[in-house]
């Protein structure tokens, strides 16, 4: 079995990996942006192995609300039965019995327990940091193993 010093180890390091990776990722993307237009793509190969491909796919189209009162006003006049009314719970009173389940009268003062709301806890969270050690360690680790740098300016100082 192995022990919580390795497997802290490995956490830490890994997750420096990982942060390199996902910045690169980003900073690569946004770099391929300008290079490829929606249908473009790559086949890529290492040592005549196919690894996978680069495409850009054109952007999805979808509509956003931006002014409430004129859709209201546009399904009033042309499709009033488009229009829903609803019964809801005052937002503030929502927040109030999903922290704390009960509710005190105001008039008689007792404590009764809300209906339909239950207080759960979620399983504890395993949180990972690293500091700038780790990180020039998983730099050296991955320029070693993929060949370049994943970000020039930053290795310099290594």
């Amino acid at each position: 079995m192995t022990d919580r010093t390795e497997i802290a180890t490995r956490l830490v390091l890994q997750k420096a990996v990982l942060d390199l990776l996902k910045d690169a990722d980003a900073e690569t993307r946004d770099v391929a942006k300008f290079d490829y237009t929606p249908g473009a793509a790559d086949p890529v190969e290492l040592e005549g192995v196919p690894l996978g491909r680069v495409r850009m796919d054109r952007g999805r189209k979808s509509a956003t609300v931006t002014d409430w009162a004129a859709l209201m006003a546009f399904c009033e006049e042309h499709c009033p039965d488009m229009l829903v009314r609803t019964l809801a719970i005052n937002p503030a009173f929502l927040a109030a019995v999903k922290r704390c389940p009960e509710w005190t009268d105001p008039e008689t003062g007792e404590v009764l327990e809300v209906p339909g709301v239950h207080l759960t806890e979620s399983a504890p969270i395993l949180t990972v940091t690293t500091t700038d050690a780790a990180e020039a360690w998983a730099r050296r680790a991955l320029t070693s193993t993929l060949g370049y740098s994943l970000a020039p300016e930053l290795t310099e100082d290594l």
